[in-house]
């Protein structure tokens, strides 16, 4: 019975020392955790030291490299653009074949920038032209090639140059590359690397012809509707008419200065040059 109270009261002796060995690591571990606070916030109340503020800075400076490496914004703008480049080809071809569809024919030209009809069939609002072509012409126009020689053509082709051509392998940029002596004699020098063709494709005209020149045209501006300006007619002076038994005599000037009207004494009738009198015409009727 002794012995249980020994052990009873032992057990609670340890119990209590472990609990205060238990709270004093506690309070190291908070006295451990404020000192490095204290530590932290004095470093920034302190600031970095130049050798820490040029290592953050270089890493930064690697950090947005690689960014830029990834991201590569030029790229991407160019991607862009080409695919609105090929967008806009499809959109033409779209029209032309709309208008073989109606006609028979392909057009022999298209207006660029400009609506594309004829008669009440409108076919496209407006023709798309590169956004490059007017700054950078004739480098990087759209161009539309057919048999110019023909009245009814029954072949077309649309040509772009894309910035960035070779991103998908698998992809035909342009088909006449792929036929035997099928493109234009000046398709490689002037760079162009895309195109859309339509119909049965004539490859001894295409290949003895240098590409068609750009077409770029501007809208013409116009200015305001001005009414037209009244025109005034005149009258001609009818000459007197002479009663019967007289004569109609005309005088022209004559003599001077200053000239007169010829035949008249000197001194009478009108004088050259006033109204109704021109040099060298009628001046002056009288009826004798």
């Amino acid at each position: 019975m002794g012995k249980k109270k020994v052990n009873g009261w032992s057990n609670s002796f340890w119990s209590i020392f472990s609990f205060r060995n238990s709270n004093s690591s506690s309070s190291r571990k908070r006295n451990l955790a404020t000192n490095s606070s204290l530590s932290l916030l004095s470093r920034f109340a302190k600031g970095f030291s130049l050798i820490e503020l040029v290592v953050v800075i270089g890493m930064l400076a690697i950090l947005f490299t690689v960014l830029v490496g990834i991201l590569n914004p030029l790229t991407q703008i160019n991607k862009a653009r080409d695919t609105q480049r090929e967008h806009d080809l499809e959109q033409i071809r779209t029209a032309v074949d709309t208008y073989y569809a109606d006609t028979g024919c392909y057009p022999q030209t298209i207006p660029f920038n400009f609506s594309f009809s004829k008669g009440t069939s409108v076919y496209s609002q407006k023709i798309p032209q590169d956004t490059n072509c007017s700054s950078n012409s004739p480098a990087s126009c759209y161009l539309y090639e057919t048999d110019t020689t023909s009245s009814c053509p029954q072949w077309s082709v649309l040509y772009a140059k894309l910035t960035n051509p070779i991103i998908n392998t698998n992809k035909v940029y342009c088909p006449l590359s792929q036929m035997q002596n099928c493109n234009a004699t000046n398709y490689t020098s002037l760079g162009y690397n895309y195109c859309l063709v339509s119909g049965n494709i004539d490859c001894s005209y295409i290949a003895g012809n240098p590409l068609p020149s750009p077409v770029y045209l501007t809208p013409t501006p116009t200015g305001p509707i001005l009414p037209a300006t009244p025109t005034t007619t005149l009258t001609p002076t009818p000459i007197p008419t002479c009663v019967p038994g007289y004569t109609q005599l005309i005088y022209s000037c004559s003599g001077g200065p200053p000239a007169r009207c010829g035949i008249v004494p000197a001194g009478q009738g009108q004088f050259c040059g006033s109204p109704g009198c021109t040099d060298g015409a009628c001046c002056f009727n009288q009826c004798l």
